[in-house]
């Protein structure tokens, strides 16, 4: 499985018999096999998860797995083939074009916007959080901040104690020092093999900080310190 940062929460992720393509906004997409199935995820309608051009993605065997809030927010004229739309806690089965693998999707409530992908495939569970972050802030009210923790933690729920493959999670500086505060949960309550942080508005500091930090230091081998925009990492 090779995977590549593209910019901001956008992830191609390359397997044996499939591409997925996860929040693209920006940046440069790699060269995309034809002879592979494409999936383009999209986890919710703000601008820097979606963009349009996604649309124009010249591939045989695209396919388009759409967060249900992004249905009025498709340009005018839109309306490809092999689209479905997915609300929060609902899970869709996916074949593969030759019949014989096939993969699962699983969406959770997001905190924010839209929903989070949980994919099973081959084995494995991908999970892609979208903005479904622990989103407190401190100019906020003590009631919101309460309200977010909790929201938060129903909804990630799903995600305890399960074996996850490679997750992608938001790292994002904005929150101060509560920056990794929902990162750090998903590290503490689910078995993460990979962690790619994301959501980081190209300050690449927060993750080598977090790296450095006493409580982010012994994950040093769970997560992945992204450097630059389409940098490959082989799992």
């Amino acid at each position: 499985m090779k995977v590549t940062y593209i910019s901001h929460s956008g992830f191609l992720i390359e397997t044996k018999n499939c591409l997925f393509l996860f929040d693209y906004y920006e940046g440069k997409i790699p060269p995309l096999s034809q002879e592979k199935p494409l999936f383009i995820f999209v986890s919710h309608w703000h601008s820097d998860h979606f963009n349009p051009e996604i649309f124009s993605i010249r591939h045989e065997k695209v396919h388009y797995i759409l967060s249900h809030d992004t249905r009025k927010h498709l340009p005018a004229g839109i309306s490809p083939e092999n689209l479905c739309f997915m609300k929060p806690e609902e899970k869709l089965d996916f074949t593969l074009e030759d019949g014989n693998e096939h993969f699962t999707v699983e969406t959770l409530k997001s905190t924010d916007c839209g929903v989070a992908f949980l994919i099973y495939y081959r084995r494995k569970y991908l999970y892609h959080a979208g903005d479904l972050n622990w989103w407190v802030w401190q100019g906020e009210t003590k009631q919101y901040n309460s309200n977010m923790t909790a929201n938060f933690l129903h909804y990630t729920k799903p995600l305890e104690n399960l074996d996850i493959w490679a997750a992608f999670l938001p790292l994002d500086p904005r929150q101060e020092e509560w920056y990794s505060k929902g990162f750090l949960h998903i590290l503490e309550h689910a078995h993460v093999k990979y962690a790619f942080p994301m959501h980081f508005w190209k300050d690449y500091s927060v993750i080598s900080g977090f790296l450095s930090s006493p409580e982010g230091s012994k994950y040093q081998k769970t997560v992945v310190n992204i450097e630059q925009e389409g940098q490959e990492f082989s799992l």
